[in-house]
């Protein structure tokens, strides 16, 4: 067991808790770990050499699953960077409209700010409401008075400002 140990650069509780997070896994994800393990084990048939058959596959088996899960961190790692700079990105912009818009319109800045621009944003994407919509929502349940047709005038900007 002290090879194992050795090739695998893991401890028997480290090995453990792959298991049991194998043993969580959807079956499409278990049936993707099972194939990378074999590929490691032909892969690295010489390695494995001094090996069992059986400890060869139960090597293979633990670092498929070590793989897989450096690779599923390694992706939502991407994601949540990936979400951070377009928040970041999205909060630039909006912050480019106050600065224009800072002495012509009090109604534009309020709309803007982080508060009623992130529901909007959510009542427009999530919920998919009209722009008459949610002035009426802002209306009925924020007390903000706003007609649909300036929401989706700032709307257009931001979005025209996110794609150049």
């Amino acid at each position: 067991m002290k090879t194992i140990d050795l090739f695998t650069k893991t401890t028997h509780d480290a090995r453990a808790r792959l298991i049991r997070k194998f043993a969580n896994l959807p079956l499409e994800n278990q049936l993707q770990i099972m194939k990378s393990s074999i590929d490691y084990q032909y892969k690295n048939k010489d390695n494995l050499s001094s090996f069992s058959n059986p400890e060869a596959r139960y090597i293979s088996f633990i670092e498929g699953i070590d793989e897989f899960t450096k690779k599923r961190k390694f992706d939502r790692m991407n994601i949540e960077n990936e979400a951070k700079r377009l928040r970041k990105e999205e909060a630039i912009k909006v912050r480019r409209i106050k600065q224009k818009y800072k002495k012509k319109s009090k109604i534009k800045e309020k709309l803007l700010s982080k508060k009623y621009w992130l529901l909007v944003e959510k009542l427009k994407t999530v919920d998919k409401l009209s722009y008459a919509a949610i002035a009426e929502y802002l209306l009925r349940y924020h007390k903000f008075k706003i007609h649909g047709s300036y929401i989706a005038k700032c709307w257009k900007e931001i979005k025209c400002q996110s794609t150049l």
